[in-house]
């Protein structure tokens, strides 16, 4: 598939993922039983795909090491969301949350040796200068 058809799928699922954490913010759900509910749904849909597909795992050593750090973090981040969720709007926390792109930026430069445009700069600005028009909603 093209990778600018996947972008834009990533793009509107990421969307409905979040709208989904929003739901389940609104109905109180456990921040916990949300975050393992949801990881179980990931791994099982996953491992089906694996099975159906027949791929091959390569790399296990690593691939259990970036697991091991992926789960602790999506963990954290998920518990985190949640709660954040409940007390303020929507549209105020994926913003501030989407912010995360910086910090995938700088890792991708520093340990990946990609390169910073003026393109990536100008998109850093313009997502602070968001956070900052947005903060001064209650």
């Amino acid at each position: 598939m093209d990778w600018l058809v996947l972008t834009f799928l990533a793009f509107f699922a990421f969307g409905l993922q979040d709208f989904l954490y929003k739901v389940a913010s609104v109905k109180k759900s456990d921040p916990s039983l949300v975050t393992i509910s949801f990881l179980l749904t990931v791994a099982s849909v996953s491992f089906f795909i694996l099975l159906i597909e027949g791929l091959s795992i390569k790399n296990l050593e690593i691939l259990l090491l970036l697991s091991f750090a992926n789960g602790i973090l999506f963990s954290l981040t998920t518990m985190a969301r949640l709660k954040c969720l409940r007390k303020l709007s929507a549209s105020l926390v994926f913003p501030i949350i989407r912010m995360s792109l910086i910090v995938v930026i700088i890792w991708a430069v520093l340990v990946l040796g990609e390169s910073l445009s003026f393109e990536n700069i100008l998109g850093i600005i313009f997502t602070l200068l968001a956070i900052f028009l947005l903060k001064g909603e209650k």
